[in-house]
Parts: C-alpha cells; structure tokens; sequence
C-alpha cells in the first residue's frame, strides 16, 4: 500500500511538472508572439528563464534540449539563432545586444556563458554610464564547448572544435581545433 502511494505521489508529481512546462510555454508564446520562432518539439524546463526585448527575435531549431536554470536574453534588436541538435547543460546563459548563432549538434557543458557585447570603459566617467561595444558571435557545427567556458563578443568557433574546462575565448578559433587552458599546477608545503 505504500509503494502505491509513492507510485501515485511520483506519477502526480511528474504530470504536475509537465503540465506546469505546458503553462509556461503558453506564456512565452503569448508574451513574444512574433519574436519566439521553435520546433513543436521544444521544451523548456521551469527553471529556465527566457527574456527577449521588444523588436529582437530567437529562432530554435528542433531537437535542442535546455536543462534546468539556464538563460536566453536578447537585448535591442538583437537575433540569436540555434540550430538543430543544440544541447545545453546546467546554468547556461546566451546574452545578445547583436547576434549570436549556433551550428547544429553542438554541446554546451555546465555554466557556460555567452555574450556578443561588453562594457566600454574608456574615459573616467562612470564605466556604467558609457554603453557597450558589440560584435556578433558564429558557433560552427558539431562544436563541443566544456564547462565554465565564456565566448565573448566578435568570436568565431570553426566547425567540429572543442573548447576546453575554464578557457576565455576572446578570439577567433580555427574549425577542427582544441582549446585548452594549461595553468601550471603548484604544490608546495606550507612554511613558516
């Protein structure tokens, strides 16, 4: 009798999850009527937060998976297109002010960050008041991007590279390329 309990809290549960996913994709649908393009096959967790601006536009392929606690958010008039195939892990955040595109069958580990804009800070005044530089950003296919990765603006990743744990891609990468951050590692005693 309890197991059959849990069955019937676990399969309530599940359903009230699925149709919690139902309500919030009718929402986005209703709120970025027109700027939203996907697949029917799209399915954004509850904890994914999804903020387009007024005139810009996301386009998702089919068959991309978003996992828990990530972020899409377009800024102006900016575009970010994903392809088909497009997995992204945990805590992953894709913030445009231009345009940000992604080749199909690429993978995203956790805590990845992308940004096709930064803050100027040129002059004395506050850095805050003195807007931001863009440059649109071109992920290739087939492209495997590590955790804690972060893609800056004005970045081209090449078809079929890798991008290694940790790295800052601040300049272009070659297609069939690995990217890797090498710190030398110290150990040393403590002394007095």
């Amino acid at each position: 009798m309890i197991r059959q309990c849990w069955l019937f809290l676990g399969l309530v549960s599940i359903k009230l999850g699925h149709l919690r996913n139902i309500l919030k994709h009718t929402y986005y649908k209703y709120l970025y009527k027109g700027q939203l393009q996907h697949s029917k096959d799209l399915r954004l967790p509850y904890q994914f937060d999804l903020s387009l601006s007024p005139d810009s536009k996301l386009i998702i392929a089919e068959g991309c998976y978003f996992s828990p606690y990530g972020r899409i958010e377009t800024l102006k008039k900016a575009l970010i297109e994903i392809s088909s195939g497009v997995y992204f892990n945990r805590h992953c955040s894709i913030v445009a002010m231009e345009k940000i595109t992604i080749g199909e069958n690429c993978l995203f580990g956790e805590n990845v960050k992308i940004y096709d804009h930064n803050h100027r800070f040129k002059s004395t005044s506050l850095i805050k008041d003195q807007g931001y530089t863009t440059a649109p950003i071109t992920i290739g296919r087939n492209v495997w991007v590590g955790s804690d990765v972060t893609i800056l603006k004005g970045v081209t990743v090449g078809d079929n590279s890798v991008i290694g744990a940790g790295c800052v891609i601040s300049e272009n990468i070659p297609a069939n390329h690995v990217v890797s951050r090498q710190p030398a590692l110290s150990i040393e005693p403590i002394s007095n």
